[in-house]
């Protein structure tokens, strides 16, 4: 009777039950037919005991046979699948999974102390060894395979309350079972069976078999109450876990670390692995030596194009004996210093001879200065003073040469040089020798070619003071950094200057003699690769069950995702500091010509507008006094702009490095600004208590007194009343400005933050360029400004300060 339900049940399941779709159904056939075999294996190998035919316990000769006990225990755990599929009965599927797995708990614990109970052979008279190893007795790891079975059998009962986690285990377990038994069939697979003449009793040919056909129906299982739930959630509206992905990622990768069977396969990924990680930072060493030569290029470039420092050099050249002159020129020697961080500056005359020179060290003329000036007049540009020894300190150093032209309208003639020198200890030496990653060897190498030999550049980790002086002959040809020498580029094999194997990358610094040697010594690289396969394979499964899958599945699913958002974040990066470099290019040569080529002519047109309005008003008709007094306005009003966008143009070039403030230190400092504006309006600020932040004080201060300011310009008939107060969020503190004031139409609550865009007419001064400057001031800070407000109303304005380290 109950066979024909069960038919009819699995007929029902497979044929048009309206809860199965197609994917269901074959999944459905896979796992009942997995719990057939794995009861079918299970009663083989009971009923050749019985029988008294060894064959159906082994599979062959000279092979453990399965124990009765584990035989047993897949009859049951091969029920327990086949009811839970076909035909779920809670009772006997609860009965089945507690029995079994408390059994496997048991026997794990007696097998691994070496305790064999008779028990085990249901009762039958078993005896014998095959190869030294005791037959008819559990292995203690097919024992804890069982165990896992318990723990992903188990929580598939209540997989149906909604509890992920549970299901989640049930899948680990499940995989861990698969993963198990594939290691131990491969290894019959190629001939090496994995325990065989150890003192730990090894699995069967059949029990590898019979667990991966068990693991392959609880994951199936446990895989389709994962789907549900997810797809649970998504018809929700929640966000789908990635519980396959993070599953796979973690899983997969200890199939990598435990299989013995890939381990060339694995050793040649992690060959290539390492030599993708030194070409990025040998790509990264590159990249940031070529940015900061950029940068100082373009630095001096401004300065050297400057009027002011050529006049002053100018004058100096001509009064070479006037004190005055003298120190002002040397006053610039010592700014260059102190704002670019040089090591000392040197003055020279066109004939090479010494006039000047500022640091902190004092040094004279090494021999070589005639010939960088003569290289930097015949360039014509400033060019870079490779990295050598000073010939009387004795000191490491390199730098710039600069040619300085007059800046006369009818010729352009070289009327001296300066040389620059740089101290490689404070940022060359240290970003070539800095690592982005924990490691014992990795280490990078600055050298260039001298002659027949490679000269190291900078300070070895293995080796000191070797900084110019540690010279190899570049007949050596596996040596990375004679490689590198002579022009090659790639990843390569090698022996470095210690004689020890390396696997290196080299690359060429652009416009340099320069290459970058990026290398790891082969015993790091290797060192968790070099261990035995059967090691690996017990004591990762081990590791991976005791130290917990969740958590480690989660490290492993974060740290792709951080290293995925640092890939991205890079690229988004590279393309902003472009388009950043760019602006500020663009920025700098606007505030040049505003303030020198605008300002002084504005200055005379205004002055002379001025003078006429002083000379002949009440002398002409009303209409060339009112014509006048527009000139005179206009002016005014263009120099306002001027400043004003000169003003926006240096928030970022000129701003401060940001530090710890208090907020009330600074609305302190903003009401001692604006007493005179607060007391003649009569307006009343108060102020909630203000957190301490890490910004720019003095801009800080200009965000403050634009917002209380615009309060007091746009009151109403009231008196001003203004209050400042700050809350923090998550991500840091929110301050708002409130005001009782005239208020804002909700359409124009963006325009007010564009450039030169007025709400009101002249009744109302300024022009249109103080919410601006807060903005460009709050993004530099990396926080956000905007108003909420309603004609007639007041307005609140809001700004954001990120949380940073001081």
């Amino acid at each position: 009777m109950k066979s024909n339900r069960f038919i009819a049940y699995f007929k029902e399941k497979m044929a048009h039950g309206p809860e199965i779709q197609t994917e269901h159904r074959v999944v459905f056939a896979l796992v009942l037919t997995c719990g057939i075999l794995t009861a079918g294996v299970g009663s083989v190998a009971l009923l050749g005991w019985i029988a008294g035919f060894p064959m159906l316990t082994s599979f062959g000769s000279g092979r453990i046979p399965m124990a009765p006990s584990t035989a047993l225990l897949f009859i049951l755990y091969g029920a327990g699948v086949i009811i839970h599929t076909a035909s779920p009965s809670r009772r006997i599927e609860t009965l089945i999974g507690y029995v079994c797995a408390s059994s496997a708990l048991l026997l794990f614990v007696l097998s691994s102390l070496g305790i064999r109970p008779e028990i085990e052979h249901l009762g039958m008279d078993i005896s014998g060894t095959v190869n030294d190893a005791v037959v008819g007795h559990i292995s203690p790891l097919t024992a804890f395979c069982f165990l896992l079975a318990g723990l992903s059998f188990l929580p598939l009962l209540s997989a149906s309350s909604g509890r992920p986690a549970r299901t989640v285990t049930a899948f680990v377990a499940a995989f861990l079972i698969v993963l198990t038994s594939f290691v131990l069939l491969l290894a019959y697979i190629f001939g090496s069976p994995l325990l065989y003449g150890s003192n730990v009793i090894p699995p069967a040919l059949s029990t590898s078999l019979a667990f991966l056909s068990l693991g392959v129906a609880l994951m199936l299982s446990s895989g389709q109450h994962i789907r549900s739930q997810t797809e649970s959630s998504e018809r929700e509206g929640a966000q789908a876990p990635y519980v396959f992905v993070l599953i796979f990622v973690f899983l997969a990768s200890s199939i990598v670390a435990t299989g013995y069977f890939y381990y060339r396969s694995y050793e040649k990924h992690h060959k290539v692995e390492v030599g993708n990680q030194l070409s990025a930072v040998a790509k990264l060493k590159i990249d940031q030596i070529v940015t900061w030569r950029k940068d100082h290029i373009n630095d001096i470039s401004a300065i050297a194009e400057s009027s002011a420092i050529t006049n002053t050099i100018n004058r100096f050249f001509k009064n070479r004996n006037a004190h005055e002159i003298k120190a002002e020129t040397l006053e610039l020697l010592r700014n260059l210093i102190k704002y670019y961080d040089y090591e000392s500056a040197l003055l020279f005359d066109p004939d090479g001879k010494l006039m000047l020179q500022a640091g902190n060290k004092t040094e004279h003329d090494n021999g070589h200065a005639k010939e960088y000036i003569s290289e930097a007049f015949r360039k014509g540009r400033i060019d870079f003073i490779d990295i050598h020894r000073d010939e009387t300190t004795k000191d490491i150093h390199f730098g710039l040469s600069v040619p300085l032209f007059s800046q006369a309208a009818k010729e352009r003639r070289f009327v001296g040089a300066l040389i620059l020198r740089i101290d490689p200890f404070k940022f060359l030496y240290p970003l070539i020798q800095s690592w982005p990653t924990p490691s014992s060897t990795g280490e990078t190498l600055l050298v260039r070619r001298e002659g027949d030999q490679v000269i190291f550049l900078n300070e070895l980790r293995h080796i000191k003071n070797t900084a110019l002086s540690l010279k190899l002959p570049l007949t050596q040809k596996t040596l990375p950094a004679a490689m590198a020498a002579l022009g090659k580029k790639g990843i390569i094999d090698g022996l470095d200057y210690r004689g020890v194997p390396v696997i290196a990358a080299i690359a060429p610094v652009p416009d340099s003699p320069w290459s970058i040697v990026s290398k790891m010594d082969n015993d790091e690289i290797y060192k968790d690769l070099w261990k035995n396969a059967l090691l690996v394979a017990l004591v990762g499964i081990t590791l991976v069950f005791s130290s917990g899958m969740g958590v480690a599945m989660w490290w492993r699913h974060q740290s792709a995702r951080f290293y995925k958002e640092r890939y991205e974040s890079a690229e988004t990066l590279c393309h902003t500091m472009h388009e950043l470099k760019r602006s500020n290019e663009e920025l700098r040569q606007f505030a040049y010509i505003a303030s020198h080529d605008l300002q002084e002519p504005l200055r005379m047109i205004s002055s002379y507008l001025q003078l006429i309005e002083r000379r002949y008003k009440d002398k002409l008709d009303k209409d060339a006094d009112e014509f006048i007094a527009f000139a005179v306005d206009g002016a005014n009003r263009l120099q306002e702009m001027i400043n004003g966008l000169l003003d926006y143009s240096r928030i970022e070039t000129r701003g401060k490095p940001f530090e710890k403030t208090d907020c009330e230190s600074v609305l302190q400092q903003t009401f001692d600004n604006m007493q005179v504006a607060v007391r003649e309006s009569g307006a009343v600020v108060t102020h909630d208590p203000l957190p301490v932040v890490v910004a720019d004080k003095t801009q800080l201060i200009q965000v403050f007194q634009n917002l209380i300011a615009n309060a007091i310009k746009f009151r109403s008939g009231e008196i001003p009343r203004i209050h400042i107060s700050a809350r923090q969020e998550k991500d840091g503190f929110v301050f708002s400005v409130r005001d009782n004031g005239i208020g804002i139409e909700p359409q124009f609550n963006d325009r007010i933050f564009t450039l030169f865009r007025r709400l009101h007419g002249r009744e109302y001064s300024g022009m249109g360029i103080g919410l601006t400057i807060c903005r460009r001031i709050v993004e530099r800070h990396g926080g956000k400004i905007w108003v909420e407000s309603e004609l007639g109303k007041g307005a609140v304005f809001y700004f954001t300060i990120p949380v940073k380290e001081g």
